[in-house]
């Protein structure tokens, strides 16, 4: 029986699409077929790198729901009474502003992490681009930042490794 190559999953020679992943098939030759003893394995730091990003994944959202709710508050709030309702608001929106785009980020994330543990080809790449933002913005913030520029640059090191790519199917 043939197996998908992007997933691993046992499939009909038959079958135009994996039914797990959709990765497309073609149908009777050995295009787009592997047998079970070439299935290609998830390295164990790619592993580790989808559940750290699925746990920051879910620190940031809860993050970006308690800055949500605040900005919810601010106009009801009034912090040492000489501040004015405009500035209030001001910083309302703001807050709201950031709790939202981390929001975002915790969506991303969450696509990243499992764009990691299936081995999605973008996912390699994103996982590259963010790795090589974080160097530049560990960089900015010397030297705290020398921490964040040393575990991206093990990241890059590690996701351009040649059974990482091929994972990736890069």
């Amino acid at each position: 029986m043939p197996y998908c190559q992007k997933c691993g999953r046992e499939v009909k020679e038959s079958d135009r699409f994996c039914q797990n992943c959709g990765h497309v098939l073609s149908p009777g030759t050995v295009q787009g077929y592997v047998s079970a003893s070439t299935y290609r394995e998830r390295p164990t730091g790619i592993t580790v790198l989808a559940v750290l990003e699925a746990i920051g994944g879910v620190v940031t959202l809860f993050g970006g729901l308690v800055l949500v709710a605040l900005a919810g508050l601010m106009g009801r709030i009034n912090i040492g009474g000489e501040l004015r309702p405009m500035f209030h608001s001001l910083l309302g929106g703001l807050i709201g502003v950031i709790g939202v785009l981390l929001l975002l980020i915790a969506l991303i994330s969450f696509a990243l992490a499992w764009g990691f543990w299936t081995g999605q080809g973008w996912a390699w790449a994103v996982g590259l681009g963010v790795a090589v933002i974080g160097i530049i913005l560990g960089f900015l913030t010397l030297p705290g930042g020398l921490f964040r520029m040393l575990i991206d640059g093990l990241a890059i090191y590690y996701l351009t490794r040649p059974y990482v790519k091929r994972f990736f199917n890069h």
